[in-house]
């Protein structure tokens, strides 16, 4: 919560954006940013989170070199740059402060119709919200998106040390599908494999059977419909009476 008398970082923020709390450069801000970035009310990030993500997407691409991006990209650049105004703030006392200002004639770009301001305001203030972010002494704990696939969310690093999970929960239950995953692409290799031992078998065997039900039969765990669905898939051949591999 802000102190009594004391001058918020982004002067009239809350006013246009009463979603909005920037009142410091500090973590509250970035919990903000990581909630907008996390918004997926449809399964799909917002209106307002795509454009933020897309700017940390090109920034990862950039390897982190924030110069780099805004140099390869001049008119981001000049948006990024646009969106925001430094002021000099007197204190109550001999110093001055500098506090940030939201230029609001290009976020809301007012000489374009309702309709254009609607398609642009996300992405101006999705630049205003990068713009801040970058001026954050903790903007390098942003990180994610998660890495569990069912997961995904942005997340603020709790310590100096970089992980790729949000939680010690989404790094158990991704481990645990990998291991799952690992195993069934085992049990996956072996079946087929006894699969083709069967099948050579059939081959020169005196039976009625064709080749999937004589391949069921030594192998019950096989079923027809696995060996239709591996030869659909290339994973086998449909064998021939009498004929050699």
């Amino acid at each position: 919560m802000r102190r009594v008398g004391e001058q918020p970082v982004l002067v009239g923020l809350q006013v246009a954006f009463p979603q909005s709390k920037f009142f410091h450069l500090d973590r509250s801000d970035l919990d903000h940013i990581v909630e907008t970035l996390n918004q997926k009310p449809l399964g799909k990030p917002t209106l307002y989170a795509e454009p933020l993500i897309r700017l940390i997407k090109k920034l990862e691409g950039c390897g982190g070199n924030l110069k780099k991006m805004m140099d390869g990209d001049p008119e981001l650049a000049e948006a990024v740059a646009e969106v925001c105004v430094t002021r000099w703030m007197p204190s109550t006392n001999r110093t001055a402060y500098l506090v940030l200002q939201p230029s609001w004639e290009h976020i809301l770009k007012r000489e374009l119709t309702p309709e254009q301001v609607d398609r642009m305001r996300p992405e101006r203030y999705a630049a205003l919200l990068f713009h801040v972010g970058t001026l954050n002494p903790e903007w390098d704990k942003l990180a994610g998106p998660c890495k569990w696939k069912h997961c995904g969310k942005y997340f603020l690093l709790k310590g100096n040390r970089r992980t790729a999970y949000c939680s010690r929960r989404c790094c158990q239950l991704d481990a645990a599908s990998r291991y799952t995953e690992k195993r069934l692409q085992t049990e996956h290799a072996d079946k087929l494999q006894r699969a083709e031992e069967a099948a050579r078998r059939w081959r020169t065997a005196r039976t009625k059977d064709d080749w999937k039900a004589s391949v069921s039969k030594q192998e019950p765990d096989i079923t027809p419909k696995f060996l239709t669905r591996a030869v659909n898939k290339g994973e086998l051949k449909t064998p021939t009476k009498g004929r050699k591999p």
